[in-house]
């Protein structure tokens, strides 16, 4: 139990004790014990306004262990810089996973009390990945490759997402407002950051206008923190 008291990142130490043997892997598999890694989500992530709005019941033990998994798997994505950028000539189009982790992301800042901010930036880096997503020259959001081509940024679900992260996030230290260009084809990718403080085009929408309600019967944490 020490290691969950660690607040950063997932709880890797239980992998020795589940590579022992098959009894101690039975007693802490998810399967059989979901408490012990519902346990290990109250410690890691912020669940107590969800609990004050939903309800304990509906929050259950099986709810959290899953949520956990989901959790990390998506932190992990975006620590590894996975999903933020596009191969230049691909034609690759993101998946529901930029989604997932976009909606994961807000929904996680939304309920933040002090330990999701501290996965999304001091774990997975969130901010480097928006910084990569939206302004990087190969950018997953086609900013970059729009603004050079003489157009705004799409107004889209993922770009307000996307924004109001990068809002949330933005240390004044490492953005300086300086003058805009007075047409798009003059910024570089140096200045987008600042065109987008200068000139804000997304507005946030509600989860619903998303396509992420959740329904009674997913298991799915982060989709039922989008019943607001």
């Amino acid at each position: 139990m020490t290691g969950l008291y660690q607040v950063l990142g997932p709880p890797s130490h239980l992998t020795p004790l589940l590579l022992a043997n098959r009894k101690i892997n039975a007693r802490l598999s998810i399967t059989e014990n979901p408490h012990f890694y519902a346990v290990a989500f109250s410690r890691k992530f912020d669940a107590e306004t969800a609990k004050r709005r939903l309800g304990n019941e509906t929050l259950s033990s099986e709810v959290l262990a899953e949520e956990l998994k989901r959790r990390f798997s998506l932190l992990k994505r975006i620590r590894s810089r996975k999903d933020c950028l596009v191969e230049p000539g691909s034609g690759q189009e993101p998946d529901d996973t930029l989604d997932d982790i976009l909606v994961t992301s807000y929904l996680m800042v939304l309920e933040n009390d002090r330990n999701n901010k501290l996965q999304l930036l001091q774990y997975a880096k969130l901010d480097k990945w928006l910084k990569d997503y939206l302004f990087h020259a190969d950018g997953a959001s086609g900013t970059v490759q729009r603004v050079r081509g003489g157009s705004y940024p799409l107004t889209s679900a993922r770009a307000s997402l996307a924004m109001w992260l990068f809002w949330f996030f933005l240390k004044p230290s490492e953005s300086s407002y300086s003058t805009i260009p007075s047409h798009p084809s003059d910024f570089d990718s140096r200045r987008i950051p600042n065109w987008h403080i200068g000139q804000p085009r997304c507005t946030p929408e509600y989860p619903e206008s998303f396509g992420f309600v959740g329904s009674p019967g997913r298991n799915d944490l982060g989709l039922r923190f989008c019943r607001l």
